[in-house]
């Protein structure tokens, strides 16, 4: 039985194993908007062919349409019992993705642009595997229906109400408590990051393969050599030194701009009631995370040789059930770091605590090894 969207209730209703019900008829609008970047070479190829053969690109179009919005849209199914959290979708080839929920480990919220113009969001459901097939994923939900199945479906809340249920009473009424929030004056450390200098990369690098694919390479052939022939009259070291400084300032604002997109709104706040941790942060895409404060048996402290200098670093846990270290905090003040870190372990004093270095026989040993296993291993061959 295949019902419309879901009217959720103040208390969400598990459903028979024989309910299913659709996402929102918005998908066909969110879908295509973020595989954009997969649909570049089909767009590029119905353009070259409606060159020669304007009635073939128009066939091409008519068919490419329905198949990435509306077909995607009425094949998806998604069903949430007692049991388990099950999305069924595929034409052609079947799929059925399931999450047990006494194996959900993480459950994530996230909104893109599309996504809160049109008032949906989507929800990540993790089983805690180190693949992408351990993840199961509802696409463009109302935000509303989907806070209320991000909270049922935390195995927190599931565990806090099994306790509720058994004896009568439930924990002491204690509002969140906010460990940390983001503040401006970290935005001096966004530049000693090296997220713009990847983000970089991969732009050119996509720039480059749109430009292969339409021919501008060619075309550009002239110009490039026209340039290049003024470049040489400049001196080396004025030519190194100019690009060196465009680089270092193209990278700096880069990592600056995707600082802010990501962490804007950063907050931290641990929840009394069921014993999570709330991460919430974004500037246009918004992401919201619980983790299980039961799971985490540490934290990571990571100081990048850049961020170093400058007094910086950033803070992950080291949680069981989870495939990636849940971020804690972005790059901000080393001193905020090793204070966030001792309130979330309970402890941290490993975090400040002096380290005892190791013997001239160990590092000549760990040297050695290491030279030796690199020149002899045959992947050095």
């Amino acid at each position: 039985m295949t019902q419309p969207e879901r009217p959720f209730a103040d208390r969400f209703r598990d459903d028979s194993p024989d309910e299913w019900h659709r996402l929102s008829p918005w998908m066909i609008a969110v879908r295509p908007i973020e595989q954009l970047p997969q649909l570049i070479p089909l767009i590029i190829a119905i353009v070259f062919a409606g060159r020669g053969a304007p009635d073939i690109s128009i066939i091409l179009t008519a068919i490419a349409i329905p198949l990435i919005t509306i077909v995607p849209w009425l094949v998806t199914r998604y069903q949430v019992t007692d049991e388990h959290v099950r999305v069924r979708s595929g034409l052609i080839t079947r799929k059925v993705a399931t999450a047990r929920r006494d194996r959900i480990r993480s459950v994530d919220l996230t909104a893109s642009v599309p996504h809160r113009v049109l008032g949906l969001k989507k929800i990540r459901i993790g089983t805690g595997g180190d693949k992408e097939s351990s993840v199961v994923e509802l696409n463009a939900i109302p935000a509303a229906d989907a806070d209320r199945l991000y909270r049922h479906l935390m195995a927190t809340a599931v565990r806090t109400a099994n306790t509720v249920e058994a004896t009568g009473t439930g924990p002491p009424s204690t509002p969140p408590e906010q460990l940390t929030r983001l503040q401006l004056s970290w935005l001096r450390f966004a530049p000693f990051s090296l997220t713009g200098f990847a983000a970089a990369a991969a732009a050119g690098g996509l720039a480059a393969q749109f430009a292969n694919e339409a021919g501008l390479f060619e075309q550009g052939a002239t110009a490039a050599e026209e340039a290049f022939d003024r470049i040489r009259d400049i001196p080396v070291p004025v030519v190194v030194t100019v690009s060196v400084i465009a680089v270092v300032v193209v990278g700096a604002l880069l990592s600056f701009g995707g600082y802010v997109l990501a962490y804007w709104n950063f907050s931290l706040v641990r929840n009394h009631q069921d014993g999570t941790l709330l991460v919430r942060r974004g500037l246009l895409t918004t992401n919201a995370g619980s983790l299980d404060e039961e799971r985490v048996r540490g934290v990571h402290l990571h100081e990048p040789v850049l961020m170093r200098v400058v007094g910086g670093a950033r803070l992950n846990a080291i949680a069981t059930g989870s495939s990636k270290h849940p971020l804690l905090l972005p790059p901000a003040p080393v001193d905020e770091a090793v204070r966030v870190g001792q309130l979330v372990a309970h402890d941290g004093d490993e975090l400040t605590a002096p380290l005892d270095r190791h013997g001239a026989g160990a590092l000549s040993r760990r040297l050695t090894r290491g030279f030796s296993g690199a020149c002899c291993s045959p992947s050095s061959w």
